[in-house]
């Protein structure tokens, strides 16, 4: 005797997420986006190519560690753990954060942080996405430098002008 069930069904869905993930993963590879997921402990499960493009380093030196530890100093690390406590809480967020390459230069970052839960609604991780904004964050430092340096000109030339004008 034999039992037959037809699988069509389960299988045509399978291959809809399937082809439905490659193409969420390529519209954030071609938007340079770097994606990166972690456990429940903070420790990464997978991170795409742009996101070790963007921090130097390779999957295999992620895989297993807390990217907080090789990435960022003392300061962003505290910050992190609050954001890593509020995905837990199921809240996501953006925020800004500054870096360190694996080459050891700085870069900034913006990241969308977000919980992942798995069918029965249980939290399994988080996944960020991160953005490069290092330019960016370059050129308001400068724009913020030349502002200051205007005002210390104008004050000067202010008083320069009052001594000249008690004489």
């Amino acid at each position: 005797s034999a039992v037959a069930r037809d699988i069509t069904e389960q299988k045509q869905t399978e291959e809809l997420v399937k082809r439905n993930e490659e193409k969420y993963r390529s519209i954030i590879d071609n938007m340079k986006l770097g994606l990166l997921e972690v456990d429940t402990n903070g420790l990464t499960v997978s991170a795409n190519s742009r996101f070790t493009q963007l921090t130097g380093y390779t999957e295999e030196d992620l895989l297993g560690k807390d990217p907080g530890l090789l990435l960022t100093d003392k300061d962003s690390r505290e910050y992190i753990k609050e954001k890593n406590s509020d995905r837990k809480r199921g809240e996501s967020s953006v925020y800004e954060v500054k870096g360190i390459k694996k080459n050891g230069e700085e870069i900034w970052m913006m990241i969308s942080g977000a919980p992942r839960f798995d069918k029965q609604g249980n939290f399994i991780g988080s996944i960020g996405i991160h953005m490069d904004i290092t330019q960016q964050k370059r050129l308001l430092n400068q724009l913020q430098e030349a502002k200051a340096l205007a005002e210390e000109s104008s004050k000067a030339k202010e008083t320069s002008q009052k001594i000249t004008i008690r004489k």
